[in-house]
């Protein structure tokens, strides 16, 4: 299990049985204010919705290291939260913080392609 500790920008490996977790080096990049992750394969999408921003982290075979390959924007991103595939895009929700009325707002999803 891959966990992200958002004040920190440090991500981590959690054995489901013991519970201990153990950091995964990402060659000195972080990941703050990760909210959303997301794992296919040995890639980690990482939705870091204070900055607007997707890294993309590849791991290593055994999930102990890793290094960021690309942070994707987009200017429809309006705080996005989290992530999930659909066939062969991701949607990233926006959260929309400090909407006067979130009754009336339209509720956007960004889509973008893998």
């Amino acid at each position: 299990m891959l966990v992200a500790q958002s004040n920190t920008g440090q991500l981590h490996r959690v054995d489901p049985t013991s519970g201990i977790a153990t950091q995964v080096h990402l060659g000195g990049a972080t990941l703050v204010g990760a909210d959303g992750i997301l794992l296919i394969g040995r890639t980690l999408y990482v939705v870091q919705g204070g900055t607007n921003v997707l890294s993309v982290v590849r791991l290593n075979a055994t999930g102990t290291t890793g290094r960021l390959v690309e942070q994707r924007t987009d200017p429809r991103f309006d705080l996005p939260t989290s992530v999930a595939r659909f066939g062969d895009r991701l949607y990233l929700p926006n959260a929309r913080v400090g909407i006067p009325s979130p009754e009336t707002a339209p509720y956007d999803i960004v889509a973008l392609p893998l």
